[in-house]
């Protein structure tokens, strides 16, 4: 059966008893073709002989893989085809031409910071790009995380783990493959739990008095109000309602979180413009809070080694930016704030994630119950008396 392949006309197929197969009648795609199960799914398919042999690509499933990127992915095939190198009876992608579907279809729903993350990940697994998703096993997989771990740390190997994950599991989702392959087991970084007590803050705050623009402002706000390092650097004035003192925070992978501006934050966001050192941030600072610097456009971007400077300056030992948001989040648990608003300030989206600070939260209640008991012992001796 052979007809032109549209979405309406896709989407009109309806399934039967038995599979079956429409071609595409527009032969410059290399008989691409759509399969109809009796489920209903659909999938996109290269048919070609090659070597002697007819060979079938899997594109993917249809609705996630439109018929224009089923028609962009059968052109990159030809190339393959024509040199021999597709094989298999019944072969799907590799990951590298995988990747570039993902990074059109998933990539943009994430924020910028994670895409440039995501990209940066994926460029250090070089070592599986030209194996087809089929192909792909455990074996690869552990052995990419093991060598990861050994040439370049075992926190950049999991997060290497985490984006072939995302990858494989949407070529799962889309009909590419059947099963993905089982992950290797994540090497488990402890998490940091430091935060900065009374007399670290006082020497930070002491420093960044001193410091200069835009990383005093960027670094008290961090810790004023809690917020990620991107999200701070990120801030508009649009979303700033200084009267009401509430941040509408854009956060990392999407959504919005109303965030308490305390008065120093206020009065610090009030000051801001008068930092623009020059005629094109003050045209950038329209729109954001901390304009690039160095005739860049858009935002400044989180710096460790301007935090590192600071850290050393204040004398504070095994920090990090991330630091400042623990130190907000610890100082608000030991006044007895609850753990659900000290989710609500950070923006955490599972509960899980803000029992870290349960421990810190008791201090309140411990230092209640031990004058409750003290007072209980000390009658019972007046009694006693």
């Amino acid at each position: 059966m052979e007809q032109r392949l549209t979405q309406d006309a896709v989407a009109a197929l309806q399934p039967a008893a038995a599979r079956y197969t429409v071609a595409d009648t527009d032969k410059r795609h290399l008989c691409l073709a759509v399969e109809v199960m009796p489920t209903g799914r659909k999938y996109w398919r290269v048919r070609r002989r090659s070597n002697g042999r007819r060979v079938q690509v899997t594109i993917g499933e249809w609705p996630a893989v439109t018929v224009a990127a089923a028609r962009v992915a059968a052109k990159q095939l030809y190339a393959e085809f024509a040199a021999g190198r597709v094989t298999s009876p019944r072969a799907t992608p590799t990951v590298e031409q995988f990747w570039a579907l993902y990074q059109e279809r998933h990539l943009p729903a994430l924020a910028a910071t994670s895409q440039r993350a995501y990209r940066e990940a994926y460029a250090v697994a070089w070592p599986i790009h030209h194996v087809r998703l089929h192909d792909l096993t455990r074996g690869h997989l552990a052995r990419l995380h093991g060598d990861m771990t050994a040439e370049r740390g075992p926190a950049l190997a999991d997060k290497v783990r985490a984006v072939v994950g995302s990858l494989l599991g949407r070529a799962e989702e889309w009909g590419y493959i059947d099963q993905r392959p089982r992950l290797p087991k994540p090497n488990g970084q402890r998490k940091r739990e430091r935060w900065l007590d009374q007399g670290e803050v006082r020497r930070l705050l002491a420093v960044l008095d001193e410091y200069p623009q835009p990383w005093a402002d960027y670094f008290r706000l961090l810790l004023w109000v809690g917020a990620r390092p991107a999200e701070v650097a990120a801030m508009r004035w649009a979303d700033c309602k200084l009267e009401s003192r509430v941040w509408m925070r854009c956060q990392k992978g999407g959504g919005v979180v109303p965030t308490h501006l305390p008065q120093p934050a206020v009065d610090l966001l009030r000051r801001r413009p008068l930092h623009y050192r020059s005629h094109v941030a003050a045209a950038r600072g329209r729109t954001w809070v901390f304009p690039a610097v160095r005739g860049r456009a858009g935002h400044i971007s989180p710096s460790w080694k301007a935090w590192q400077d600071v850290a050393a300056k204040a004398s504070l030992a095994d920090t990090c930016i991330y630091t400042l948001r623990h130190t907000h989040a610890s100082w608000l648990a030991q006044a007895g704030v609850s753990l659900q608003i000290i989710g609500g300030q950070l923006g955490h989206r599972q509960t899980a994630t803000t029992e870290r600070y349960a421990h810190l939260a008791l201090a309140p209640v411990a230092a209640a119950v031990e004058a409750m008991v003290s007072d209980m012992v000390d009658g019972r001796s007046r009694i006693a008396g």
